[in-house]
């Protein structure tokens, strides 16, 4: 079913904001970083067919990328979006953003 070929991973509730507003219509789930992504969450998303990690470019995004991975990916492809250097989802603007999660996700 389509509605589970791809979901959008972001460290807390407003980046997940922003790519709702940059990529309208498509599922996001923040998970408020690394220990918070519950065994529950990593159930639900391992049902989809991708998962773009759209984590911040520091330390606690590579640790919360990392444990998308560990968690999903023997079921999802795993991918991690990379956001420029000390930015995050709201810092880059909807259509900079867009495009970012666009060629993430092909």
């Amino acid at each position: 079913r389509s509605e589970r070929e791809v979901v959008f991973i972001t460290e807390g509730a407003l980046n997940a904001l922003a790519v709702r507003r940059a990529l309208s219509g498509a599922v996001v789930a923040g998970i408020g970083g690394s220990s918070n992504f519950n065994g529950d969450q990593a159930v639900k998303l391992g049902t989809f067919r991708r998962a773009i990690a759209l984590t911040d470019p520091d330390l606690a995004g590579d640790k919360a990328a990392k444990q998308i991975e560990l968690r999903i990916g023997a079921r999802t492809l795993v991918i991690r979006a990379r956001l420029p250097r000390g930015k995050d989802a709201l810092d880059i603007g909807p259509t900079k953003l867009a495009e970012v999660l666009r060629r993430s996700a092909l």
